[in-house]
């Protein structure tokens, strides 16, 4: 990898740490949307099919977000921005830490597991795996909170070393989120 000049690995960072914020904004507005019987309930009254489909849209956008992340530092001789090129001009700085690196080999293993959905069924429609119809991607839900913590972990720690502020992405509401709109479905129907 060629030396990035730190000032443009801090716009990269923060550019990457964007798609960070988006992943886990798409995860928080899937489990608020899906995450528990009465608020599904109210969609299936509100727009059974409109949030049908919502919900493979997101969870298709996740799979995709997750592979973005963790994408390989270059493919076919161009860089991408994921995390694998974050830590490699994180290295070629001196800047990488042994808590960094760590952080990253749980989060690329993560993206391992989801790898297989987001290729064959999600970015791509195998048809061998579509035929044979299996769920694959298959993970817990305490792995997936691991990977989020550990993302939100990686871009604070990195932000660190490139001299910036952390920030704590877990939690995006404000007027106008889907809380909101869980709310309004919810008088909506009664």
């Amino acid at each position: 990898m060629s030396d990035v000049p730190l000032e443009l690995l801090r716009v990269d960072f923060e550019k990457f740490r964007e798609h960070c914020i988006v992943l886990r904004g798409t995860h928080n507005t899937f489990f608020s949307l899906y995450g528990n019987d009465e608020t599904q309930q109210i969609l299936r009254k509100a727009a059974v099919w409109f949030f049908d489909d919502l919900h493979t849209i997101l969870i298709e956008s996740y799979f995709l977000r997750v592979g973005r992340v963790c994408d390989r530092a270059k493919t076919v001789g161009k860089a991408n921005l994921s995390l694998p090129y974050v830590l490699e001009s994180l290295e070629t700085q001196g800047l990488a830490t042994e808590d960094i690196r760590n952080l990253a080999i749980k989060i690329t293993s993560y993206g391992d597991l989801t790898k297989e959905a987001r290729n064959k069924a999600v970015a791509h429609s195998d048809l061998e795996e579509s035929r044979k119809g299996e769920i694959l991607g298959g993970h817990t839900q305490e792995e997936m909170d691991e990977f989020l913590r550990n993302v939100n972990q990686f871009t604070d720690r990195v932000a660190g070393q490139l001299g910036l502020a952390p920030l704590d992405y877990s939690v995006q509401a404000g007027h106008g989120d889907v809380i909101d709109l869980i709310t309004l479905l919810k008088k909506a129907t009664q």
